[in-house]
């Protein structure tokens, strides 16, 4: 067994149960442009979407059963008939469950044929595994970078992070703030008080209260992180915003309220992502 294999299944194992069954729009690949297909491409891609949501019902209708108790090769059988036509997300489930049946070969191979494939899932979880090695630390960042590129949330937030810390590159923090601002605004609340915190220290963007305020009081009503989840800073940091609010006015207060509100409204920043990446 590789390294790789190793790392890769031990990363899906921890995840694979915390894995929803629906897309997001905050985490959704975008669809190839219809126009963009032939007739051909098309109909495969049909096909293939078809075949995938016939082994996804069959998978759900499972579910009433313990994970160990479910016939692990019939849900397989269902996602290669999608995956054999290029269903990236197909590919990606069906690592899951050769993890669940303890091939951790077979759940590597998947995991990055998933990922080459396009999955922005299964990008970031091989970023993630290929990360465990420095080593091959170059080579996890263009995945996150990929995952990202597509809208990933759970990526952009990592990807924030290699920036921020100079992981495989130099310190890059207005590309932080970016990655950061847009995992953010998809809901995915790590990033949330970092954003924050960058407004309030104009850190790889122009310093404001307002910004810092509204970010910091978005993230307060977020419901609790799940157990496990990551968190990019330590709750003693968020100390910053109370001396903030001591030194506004009551009408910037109300200005930042106002702004938090209009942020929740116009993107998806109010609706936290589940713990795991969904597919």
């Amino acid at each position: 067994m590789t390294k790789i294999a190793k790392i890769g299944a031990g990363i899906l194992l921890a995840s694979v149960c915390l894995l929803s069954f629906s897309t997001t729009a905050q985490n959704a690949p975008p669809a190839k442009a219809k126009a963009a297909m032939t007739p051909q491409e098309k109909r495969a891609n049909d096909q293939a979407e078809a075949y995938f949501q016939e082994a996804l019902r069959f998978e759900v209708s499972t579910r009433a059963l313990p994970a160990m108790r479910r016939n692990w090769y019939d849900v397989i059988a269902k996602y290669r008939l999608a995956a054999d036509l290029g269903h990236a997300t197909a590919m990606f489930r069906i690592s899951n469950s050769y993890v669940v049946l303890n091939d951790s070969e077979q759940a590597a191979t998947w995991l990055r044929r998933s990922a080459q494939a396009g999955s922005p899932t299964g990008q970031y979880f091989l970023a993630a595994s290929i990360a465990q090695n420095p080593r091959d630390c170059g080579e996890a960042r263009t995945w996150l970078e990929r995952s990202a590129a597509q809208g990933y949330a759970h990526a952009m937030g990592t990807l924030g992070q290699y920036y921020a810390n100079g992981t495989c590159g130099p310190v890059d923090n207005a590309k932080s703030f970016i990655m950061h601002n847009n995992a953010a605004q998809r809901g995915f609340v790590p990033s949330q008080p970092v954003v924050a915190y960058f407004y309030i220290n104009g850190t790889g963007t122009t310093r404001s209260n307002l910004n810092a305020l509204a970010w910091h009081n978005i993230y307060s009503k977020q419901p609790p992180l799940p157990a496990g989840q990551i968190q990019y800073l330590p709750p003693r940091s968020m100390t910053f915003i109370s001396e903030l609010v001591g030194r506004l006015t009551e009408t910037e207060k109300t200005q930042a309220v106002e702004l938090s509100r209009r942020i929740c409204a116009e993107t998806f920043a109010c609706q936290q992502i589940a713990a795991a990446n969904r597919p």
